[in-house]
């Protein structure tokens, strides 16, 4: 057995595995229609900017809590 420790996980390969991850998915789901394609790519990005957002919202931390905070306040009791 090799030593673990040793080898790192980069968070440039974790992007890069999901970047070619999610272009063959959209490859496999459009099965050639261009549309479809165009469709999934859409919704996969808005999916992602959806929860980089409420992520955002949800863990904000020191002085940003004091400015996000009410906006998150906001939103959650809008």
């Amino acid at each position: 057995m090799g030593d673990a420790s040793r080898w790192k996980w980069s968070p440039l390969a974790t992007w890069s595995l999901t970047a070619v991850a999610s272009l063959v998915l959209w490859c496999v789901e459009a099965r050639g229609s261009r549309l479809k394609a165009i469709l999934v790519i859409s919704l996969s990005l808005s999916s992602f900017i959806i929860g980089a957002l409420a992520g955002f919202l949800f863990t904000s931390y020191g002085e940003e809590t004091a400015t996000v905070g009410k906006v998150r306040d906001w939103l959650i009791g809008g």
